[in-house]
């Protein structure tokens, strides 16, 4: 979900990660394990032109999502 929007908004991790002053691996990273460091959340929402609260909300989705997708191969 979080990569997805990533692409929605044509954000380049490579480009994102040079605003932020990190290597690109970082933030692969964070969308791998679906979150960012709360001491980027603001520079990210910022870079892709979106409120903190958006941000939040979209991590969250993504990580209840990927919650949802353990359980449920769990379970079969």
């Amino acid at each position: 979900m979080l990569r997805k929007f990533f692409k929605e908004k044509n954000v380049s991790t490579t480009k994102l990660a040079n605003y932020l002053k990190v290597k690109p691996q970082r933030v692969n990273n964070w969308l791998l394990r679906k979150t960012i460091p709360p001491y980027f959340i603001r520079a990210v929402a910022e870079y892709i032109g979106i409120s903190t609260e958006e941000l939040l909300k979209i991590i969250e989705t993504a990580k209840n999502t990927q919650q949802k997708g353990s359980t449920h191969a769990t379970n079969s």
